[in-house]
Formats: structure tokens, C-alpha cells, sequence
């Protein structure tokens, strides 16, 4: 058998095809896992922001839910108001209506409720406070800006 010669043009020809071939299985493996890839973050993030939207719109819900809940808080708290500037004004004893049980009320017991009143009082506006900090969270958080998610000029209520 006689063996055959190639010429350098000839074997670097060759070696151009061979090398094609390997580029184009080297691309389209590429491709496939590339475009794997891309539908898997594409199949995430539509899950991500079908989820992202959800919170939204709860986010919004409580924050009207809250707001809501604020104004019912004012409306009490009025009504706090009134009750113990009547108690603080009220009649002396001997001047009251007879059937009143405010008439049986000794002055200690007096100063009790005016004390439980004053630390009911209390206790709301701490109330107040935490749900206008709560507030102003949800809505910061409505809005999407992170820097604004924490206000200074909101009292922070310690605690009951």
C-alpha cells in the first residue's frame, strides 16, 4: 500500500473542517444549556415577582386595614378624653343626682379611676405611636424605597 502525501495547504484544510465541527458542537451545546438556564430564571423570576405582587397588595390591604384601624383609635381616644375631663369635673357629692353611683364614690376611689384613666390614656397614645411607626413602615414599604423604611421624626414607643 502505498501511503499518500499531503501537501501543508491540504493538512491545514483538514484541520480548519475537524476544528469547525468541534466549534459548531461546542456552540450548540452551548446554546441548549444556555437557553436552559435562561427559561429556568426566566420560570423563577416570574414566580418571584408573581410572589413580590402579592405581598404588594397585602402590604397596601394592611395599610388601609391600619389606617382604618387609626381612626377608629382617634375616635376612642376622644371619647377617653371626654370621659375623664367629666370626671375630673365633676359635681361634689352632695350636689350630684341621687340615683347616680358617682354619689356613693368616696374621693379615694375618686383619684383610683382618675389614676387608671390617666394610665389607660397612656397606654393608647403608646398605641397611637406604634401603629404610626407601623404605618409608616408599610407605606414606605408600598412604596418600594428602602431608605425611608425607618423615620426619625416618629417617636418610638418603648413599650406597655
Amino acid at each position: 500500500m502505498k501511503q499518500l502525501l499531503y501537501n501543508d495547504e491540504q493538512i491545514h484544510k483538514f484541520e480548519k473542517i475537524h476544528l469547525s465541527s468541534y466549534i459548531k458542537r461546542v456552540k450548540a451545546l452551548l446554546r441548549e444549556e444556555c437557553l436552559h438556564v435562561y427559561r429556568d430564571l426566566l420560570a423563577s423570576a416570574s414566580t418571584w415577582s408573581s410572589a413580590l405582587h402579592e405581598m404588594q397588595c397585602r402590604l397596601s390591604d394592611f395599610g388601609h386595614f391600619s389606617r382604618g384601624l387609626m381612626g377608629d383609635l382617634e375616635i376612642c381616644v376622644e371619647q377617653q378624653n371626654k370621659v375623664l375631663d367629666r370626671v375630673l369635673l365633676r359635681t361634689p357629692v352632695g350636689l350630684s343626682e341621687p340615683g347616680c353611683p358617682e354619689a356613693t364614690d368616696t374621693p379615694r376611689e375618686k383619684e383610683r379611676m382618675v389614676l387608671r384613666l390617666h394610665r389607660l390614656k397612656e397606654e393608647m397614645e403608646i398605641v397611637v405611636r406604634e401603629l404610626q411607626c407601623n404605618n409608616n413602615l408599610i407605606e414606605s414599604l408600598g412604596t418600594g424605597n428602602s431608605a425611608t423604611t425607618l423615620e426619625d421624626d416618629v417617636p418610638r414607643p418603648i413599650g406597655l
